[in-house]
């Protein structure tokens, strides 16, 4: 698995289809942190990915998470 920081708002994950559903459970239960406000499903383009869009609870920040499915 690979993971990559673009710049403070965005943030990419690179995994098999098992790793990023483990990513996934793991930002859906923060809830505590993050508030996903949308989840593009990307699966069926080219990128193969999924963008998260969420809000650091607390703060106005928001930010793209993007979990892309790689083949390994």
């Amino acid at each position: 698995m690979t993971f990559g920081i673009s710049d403070l708002l965005r943030c990419k994950c690179s995994g098999s289809l098992q790793e990023i559903k483990a990513v996934w459970k793991q930002i859906e239960s923060r809830t505590d942190r993050l508030k996903v406000y949308r989840v593009k499903n990307g699966l069926d383009t080219v990128n193969r990915d999924f963008l998260v869009n969420a809000q650091l609870v607390g703060t106005p920040i928001l930010v793209e998470i993007q979990l892309a499915v790689v083949d390994k």
